[in-house]
């Protein structure tokens, strides 16, 4: 599978929606691309319960389209969003993902 780099370039950081934050540091990635796991997740996937914050982790899942707009906005640039229910997932730190998340920040980071 081909990894996209979905880091945000310098001027979509101020234009893209994002939550309101304590600070004044814009974020690297775009909100809505950021998954949590709580604790059912954790034990389910077995692997997580040794990862350390800023370790890269290869996510594979599948999931389905459930939710399709297209906006269009008077003087606003037209929207369009998907949202996916994510269903199944595995979660990896081996050195395959890595090598794969690396090769997409390189190109598109």
């Amino acid at each position: 599978m081909k990894l996209t780099s979905m880091k945000l370039a310098k001027r979509e950081k101020t234009d893209s929606p994002q939550p309101v934050t304590n600070g004044s540091e814009q974020p690297e990635y775009p909100w809505g691309l950021r998954i949590t796991l709580e604790t059912e997740q954790i034990k389910k996937l077995g692997g997580l319960k040794g990862c350390e914050v800023g370790e890269d982790a290869g996510i594979q899942a599948s999931g389905k389209v459930i939710s399709i707009r297209k906006e269009e906005a008077s003087g606003d640039k037209d929207r369009h969003t998907i949202e996916i229910q994510i269903t199944a997932i595995d979660v990896s730190f081996d050195a395959d993902y890595e090598k794969g998340f690396d090769e997409a920040s390189k190109k598109g980071g």
